[in-house]
């Protein structure tokens, strides 16, 4: 790479920085320059000094932290969107619905905490509280829209599911919203409150029915691009050796690692991207020098059941690439220890959304995360295979899921069993 003068003099100043010529650290970057000045550095950096370049990398995080911090400080908040066109805001809610998410919401702390209660109701995780609340809402909406003061009757939520499917919502959707406001219900300080759960819930099966008879888009979407766990892999094996193969220190390098990483370890942790999005290295994540192994044990959010896992020697360079952040292997103890409770998916100092697993899916693979679990369950080719996906995608404990895959099946392996009676018996009548 050819270098201009300018570029060649910025690295001699930095240079000339080093008093004592020890190997730079992140701080020693940031005590030379500002965000523009370590910024033009990096290709000299690269040019001369490669593998000082992650100290680089790690000090332009902290500058580009810095720059949001005061870009966010600027951001005018609560620009009205789509769906706060479409809600209540939660203080305009009734008092006793108030009452009931903060009650709801207080129970799930003690919970979480190990205290035992005496009420019989569980709590919902705390993402399924925040949806709960965010449907409650747009019910408060769709009452008031329709003329109608917002309460917790059939007349309320028939206006809330023909708004809902005015907007052309699947019926599993607008299935998944009832369950909600039942949950809400059981929260409710009235026992007129139990008449609406039961209609509430004949709904809830009409609404099943229907929705059995569609099939689901991830299922269109494989009918039309057929695609297996291996084809999936192998990209992200590409994407690996695009990353390590990228200058040290770049962007490039890390996009691509933090990339790959997010195809292979959904394939060998496929979990919802609502888990997959917040672990953390050192707290859900911890690796074995002996058996050069990475660990997962973390509780899932929706269901709050436990989950740990052994990972396989495979996806161990994908994780190491990215703890590494293109430094030698021979430091990654000492990376380790530094980045010792960080987000796995993070950048400049920033956790990535949920959706941003999905969306590298959709770059990549071209369908969300959620396929993979698809995609495995289509693997299983008998009742082991069956309970391994269950375990792989933590749905193993008696769910209503669990129950679907294995109906599933057994009605495969019914069909075949009758297609190979069949041809016996067509040819016993032959001969």
């Amino acid at each position: 790479m050819s270098l201009s003068d300018e570029q060649n003099r910025l690295f001699d100043r930095f240079v000339d920085h080093l008093a004592d010529g020890a190997r730079p650290t992140r701080d020693t970057f940031l005590a030379f320059g500002s965000l523009g000045q370590l910024y033009r550095l990096m290709p000299s950096l690269q040019a001369n000094k490669p593998d000082w370049a992650p100290e680089l990398r790690e000090a332009l995080n902290v500058r580009y932290a810095e720059r949001w911090k005061k870009q966010r400080a600027g951001i005018v908040r609560g620009t009205p969107g789509l769906k706060s066109k479409l809600s209540v805001p939660a203080d305009q809610i009734p008092k006793a619905w108030q009452r009931a998410i903060k009650e709801m919401t207080l129970a799930r702390v003690q919970v979480d905490r190990g205290v035992l209660t005496i009420d019989d109701r569980v709590p919902p995780s705390r993402k399924v509280i925040a949806k709960l609340e965010y449907t409650v809402r747009q019910l408060a909406f769709a009452a008031t829209d329709a003329g109608l003061k917002p309460a917790l009757n059939m007349q309320c939520v028939r206006a809330f599911l023909l708004a809902s499917k005015s907007r052309k919502t699947r019926p599993v959707t607008r299935r998944s919203r009832l369950k909600e406001l039942m949950t809400f219900a059981q929260w409710l300080d009235e026992a007129a409150h139990e008449g609406i759960i039961n209609a509430m819930r004949r709904h809830a099966n009409q609404l099943a029915r229907l929705a059995g008879r569609q099939r689901k888009r991830k299922e269109d979407w494989l009918i039309q691009n057929p695609i297996e766990v291996v084809d999936c892999w192998m990209i992200a094996e590409e994407m690996l050796q695009e990353a390590l193969a990228a200058p040290s220190g770049s962007n490039a390098r890390l996009d691509l690692a933090l990339d790959a990483l997010a195809i292979a370890l959904a394939i060998n942790v496929p979990l919802r991207i609502g888990d997959l999005h917040r672990l953390q290295i050192g707290n859900h994540l911890t690796r074995s020098f002996e058996t050069s192994t990475w660990t997962i044990a973390l509780r899932c959010e929706k269901m709050g059941n436990e989950y740990a896992a052994e990972m396989w020697p495979e996806l161990t360079p994908f994780i190491d690439a990215v703890v590494l952040a293109g430094r030698p292997d021979t430091v990654l103890a000492t990376r380790l220890r530094e980045v010792d409770s960080q987000f796995l998916f993070s950048k400049h100092g920033r956790k990535f959304s949920e959706l941003w697993i999905s969306k590298v899916w959709y770059r990549h693979i071209g369908t969300g995360e959620h396929i993979i679990r698809t995609l495995w369950h289509e693997e299983a080719l008998d009742d082991a295979d069956t309970w391994m996906s269950l375990v792989l995608c933590g749905q193993e404990g008696g769910s209503r899921t669990a129950r679907h895959y294995q109906v599933k099946q057994q009605k495969r392996l019914a069909g075949k069993r009758a297609k190979s009676l069949m041809q016996a018996a067509r040819s016993r009548r032959r001969s």
